[in-house]
């Protein structure tokens, strides 16, 4: 791709037309730098001077306050991999940097006082957030300046209370390291400093103008209560009403100790704010499941008077946590690749059936894609949306199984985190949970499972009350359940609750003529743009070898070979010598099974391929990676005509 985006950037500059392919927040950058005579082979450095640096740190000083510990926090994620995580004004002057030394080091125009906009820098996130006021990623060539091409940057805007842009928050690296999910942590993070702007905003304004602070807080979308030195309630917002469960104008006189613990509280109204406590109570029969975090009010001198505490439903958390740790399904049906009518049909069945809530059973050898299947069917359905949560049955220790499924409460074991924490069904409500390897979960637990599946309620760890869940469950495993279930090992009423809708995945061996079919995606995959000449005896020998690991296997295979490959030759040298020397009879046999269905879908290859390379033949043999001869050989032996040589 970014070749691609090169070609484009160089044709811009050549001739000031555009391609259609590049995306339009980077088309209008590029125009506007073009407009304004922007040198793509340079940048200009605009530094201030340290008076004037420390002029501005001191203007935005709130801004960095509550910035840098969510700056920290993302930085965890992206730690030792050439990354930096910074902050910038509205104007695009860089306040703040963490991160990798080596990186700033290496870039003079990566520092402290710096401004990053398109006029001096070219296309780049921080600059071109200024102008579309969106989060926005721009990876190698589609910053405008050459010297930026080394860089992937992802950058969110903060906005204030009235929508004012506030700054920007930005990750940049090696465009090598380059991820989807950067960028969302990059905007989940800003979601949270402008939550805690807004925080912030609202206990200033009780602090100093009691009176007006009805009109604030209800500008929060958060719930928020303030309260006396006595922990009684003095004022709130309509959301804290709504979250809490209360009728309108029923809190204010009551003791916030009835909703929050009593401990926490007693330690804010003695100066310890607190963060994220996660709390469950009734009211008027309903079990309501919340988070909070409280700060104090103070007077000049210190006294605590007061405090107050904002109030957040569970499933916005739930969501924001999904997001920050990549819970999220990734591949659709368009990413499951394969040229096998009967395999075509499976995943059309899967299509089919993903916007039930039934439960689905995907059963196949290891590595044939079900995890991918669950991705998509997650994809194609009312709940991509929602998380998408996945669980290794085979994976995690007996004795965690029941705490990672349904979590557990505060003081629940030795070692449990304080304040409980939720468990993989929690975390999935609202959208889908995957059990791989489901034939693999021990015995005792199969019960649980079961009647979660049955109420959609979970009951934590060292807790009493129930939890209500919506979830969609797809299972998968490569065992045979129903020999598993004759010999007692798995529960036959769990079989049938998870075997509503089954679909079996067949192995590689079953579909011969999608060997090649792969081989061709997963080179240009990893082929970083390169054409490579297979051998025949490697096509051979490809052939013939039973993939045991099926899918994963050969996509190894393939990226092994073309690490190994010498001048993009790939011989049996750069094969694992299990692949070379496993060409048993049965594998053989299988072979010569397909092999009219091989040949059609060869002939169907070099077809596609003439028509993509305009009848060029020097290209179509290095696009198939074999010889010009045996070309020739091929296109008579399948009678594809009127060949010119070139």
């Amino acid at each position: 791709m970014s070749l691609k985006v090169d070609h484009y950037w160089r044709s811009f500059l050549k001739t000031n037309v555009l391609d259609s392919n590049v995306r339009p927040f980077v088309v209008d950058s590029w125009q506007r730098c073009a407009l304004k005579r922007v040198n793509p082979d340079n940048l200009i450095k605009d530094c201030l001077t340290p008076e004037q640096l420390d002029e501005r740190l001191q203007k935005n000083n709130k801004l960095i306050s509550i910035a840098i510990p969510f700056m920290h926090r993302l930085y965890q994620f992206v730690q030792g991999s050439g990354f930096l995580v910074m902050l910038a004004d509205g104007e695009g002057y860089l306040l703040e940097i963490i991160g990798d030394e080596e990186l700033v080091e290496a870039n003079p125009f990566l520092c402290k006082g710096e401004r990053w906009i398109e006029e001096l820098k070219g296309t780049n996130a921080i600059g071109t957030v200024i102008y579309e006021k969106r989060p926005v990623q721009t990876n190698c060539r589609q910053h405008y300046c050459a010297p930026n091409h080394y860089l992937t940057c992802s950058a969110a805007p903060i906005f204030d209370t009235d929508g004012q842009l506030l700054g920007i928050l930005d990750v940049s690296g090696d465009y090598r390291q380059t991820h989807s999910h950067t960028l969302g942590m990059v905007v989940a993070s800003v979601g949270a400093i402008e939550n805690e702007i807004r925080t912030r905003t609202a206990c200033e304004q009780v602090s100093l103008a009691y009176n007006n602070m009805q009109t604030i807080v209800e500008t929060i979308t958060d719930g928020i209560i303030s309260f006396d030195r006595f922990g009684l309630i003095t004022n709130h917002n309509s959301v804290a009403e709504t979250i809490l469960g209360y009728q309108p104008n029923n809190l204010v006189g009551k003791d916030i100790r009835l909703t929050i613990a009593p401990s926490v509280i007693d330690d804010l109204l003695q100066g310890e704010p607190f963060q994220d406590f996660e709390t469950f109570y009734e009211q008027d029969g309903q079990r309501i499941h919340f988070t909070s975090s409280g700060q104090p009010i103070k007077a000049n001198m210190g006294q605590v008077l007061g405090g107050v505490v904002t109030v957040r439903e569970m499933k916005s958390v739930k969501t924001l946590i999904n997001k920050m740790l990549g819970s999220q399904a990734r591949f659709t049906f368009n990413d499951i690749i394969t040229n096998n009518p009967e395999f075509i049909k499976i995943i059309e069945v899967a299509r089919k059936v993903s916007d039930s809530n039934s439960s689905i059973l995907l059963i196949g050898e290891s590595g044939t894609g079900k995890e991918m299947f669950a991705q998509a069917i997650h994809n194609h359905s009312k709940r991509r949306g929602g998380p998408f949560i996945a669980m290794n049955c085979a994976a995690i220790p007996r004795d965690l199984v029941e705490s990672e499924l349904f979590g557990y409460e505060d003081g629940a074991f030795t070692g449990a985190k304080k304040g409980g924490r939720p468990g993989k069904f929690e975390l999935a409500s609202g959208g889908t949970i995957f059990l791989d390897e489901i034939g693999d979960m021990p015995l005792e637990f199969q019960a649980t499972i079961l009647r979660v599946l049955q109420e959609k309620k979970i009951v934590r760890v060292g807790g009493t009350k129930e939890i209500p869940v919506d979830i969609r469950v797809i299972a998968a495993t490569h065992k045979d359940l129903h020999s598993q279930v004759d010999k007692g090992e798995f529960r036959l009423d769990l079989f049938y609750r998870l075997n509503v809708i089954s679909i079996n995945i067949p192995p590689l061996w079953r579909r011969v003529q999608d060997i090649m079919f792969l081989v061709k995606y997963f080179l240009r995959k990893y082929g970083n743009g390169s054409s490579f000449v297979l051998a025949e005896e490697v096509v051979q020998v490809m052939l013939n070898y039973k993939w045991p690991g099926n899918v994963r296997e050969l996509e190894n295979t393939i990226e092994r070979a073309t690490k190994l490959a010498s001048d993009n030759n790939i011989t049996l040298d750069c094969l694992p010598e299990r692949v070379i020397n496993c060409n048993n009879a049965e594998s053989t046999k299988k072979v010569h099974v397909k092999l009219s269905s091989i040949k059609q879908a060869e002939r169907n290859l070099i077809i596609e391929s003439i028509e993509q390379n305009e009848w060029n033949m020097s290209k179509v043999a290095k696009a198939l990676g074999i010889g010009r001869n045996t070309l020739y050989r091929k296109l008579k032996e399948y009678d594809i005509g009127n060949v010119t040589i070139n």
